[in-house]
């Protein structure tokens, strides 16, 4: 008799003991009813409550150094699976980065989860012992180092974010409606910088000092602050203010040119050799032409621009078309523009100043 009723206490208890949850307080250990807020309390009164986990290599009576690579610490969560029996499903690992000695005492921190449809463990975030993050990556590069593919690319290793992916990457600033998102440039001692906004309306901006540049939902481009302007702006390129071509190329050749490479420069000057009293320099054609691109010429002082009318020293697509069909010349304080039309392969006369 006495056997039974202490099999039935011990069952009592066990059954006790497995719908209850453990409090550990420094100096003492009670149990806690289920349904409080955690199974697992950790108090520490007048003092900091927490959980340290320590490891030490080689044996109790001969420790050694922790070594690279060493799992210090891990905090494992997993549940029951009814074929299988408990599994782990998510993991924070602690992980020295280095040997430690006296002085030096490395760590990573890794958190590990298992993707559904899956029983594997993979990591997704880690803290390296620089301070650096990376998602998607267990060696980030920079401060954040955020990895969907290998963009199989070299990395700016001078870069505080980097964003790579093995297919289209993109980055995207959300905000409600009516409100604009952006991105803000700056350097110390400066209260404004410059920066890049979309705007409620869909217009796009690139704002620095005083300049900008606004592009408008219709595809209209204004360069400047003009307030009209960036309302309505009525043409694709509307710039406020003066606008300079600055790239030109001068000629002092006194021969004539075919097929005259102008190398993406939009203005062409003549100008006096050293060793001459005049120059001439005659023109049959001009390579690079492209839809709308715009070509101006002129003589500078002593000298004399010509240019020839659909002259066969050229290839047809880069000759000259003078309105007139005959050729033109200018001298001094004189210039000419042209303009090319793709649809007949010509450079077009459009304006003569002579």
């Amino acid at each position: 008799m006495k056997t039974r009723i202490l099999i039935l206490f011990m069952l009592i208890s066990y059954l006790k003991s497995m719908s209850q949850a453990t409090v550990i307080e420094p100096g003492k250990s009670t149990v806690k009813a289920l349904g409080s807020a955690s199974e697992l309390d950790i108090t520490n009164y007048g003092g900091q409550a927490g959980i340290t986990g320590s490891r030490v290599n080689g044996t109790y009576a001969a420790p050694s150094n922790i070594m690279l690579g060493n799992n210090l610490f891990e905090i494992k969560a997993g549940g029951y699976v009814p074929t299988l029996g408990f599994r782990d499903a998510a993991q924070i690992s602690f992980i020295a980065s280095e040997n430690w000695n006296n002085t030096s005492s490395g760590s990573d921190i890794q958190f590990s989860t298992t993707k559904n449809g899956s029983f594997f463990r993979k990591p997704v975030l880690t803290i390296k012992n620089s301070g650096y993050i990376g998602i998607g990556t267990t060696n980030p590069r920079s401060t954040l180092h955020v990895v969907s593919g290998a963009s199989q690319i070299p990395v700016d290793f001078f870069s505080n974010c980097i964003i790579e992916n093995d297919f289209n990457t993109s980055l995207t600033l959300a905000s409600p409606i009516g409100n604009s998102s952006s991105i803000q440039f700056g350097q110390g001692g400066y209260t404004a910088g410059a920066r890049v906004s979309y705007n409620g309306d869909s217009t796009l901006s690139i704002e620095s000092g005083r300049a900008n540049i606004t592009l408008n939902p219709n595809g209209n481009v204004v360069i400047g602050t003009p307030f009209e302007a960036l309302l309505n702006p009525v043409a694709k390129l509307t710039v406020d203010g003066d606008f300079a071509i600055s790239r030109n190329i001068y000629v002092n050749n006194n021969i004539v040119h075919n097929n005259f490479n102008r190398n993406k420069s939009s203005v062409i000057s003549s100008q006096l050799a050293p060793a001459n009293l005049s120059s001439i320099e005659t023109f049959t054609g001009f390579t690079g032409g492209s839809q709308g691109i715009f070509l101006y010429l002129y003589p500078r002082q002593g000298t004399s621009i010509i240019l020839k009318h659909n002259d066969s020293g050229s290839l047809p697509e880069n000759r000259i078309h003078t309105n007139s069909g005959s050729d033109i010349t200018l001298v001094d304080n004189g210039g000419v523009t042209l303009i090319y039309d793709e649809v007949a392969s010509k450079w077009r006369v459009i304006s003569i100043a002579n």
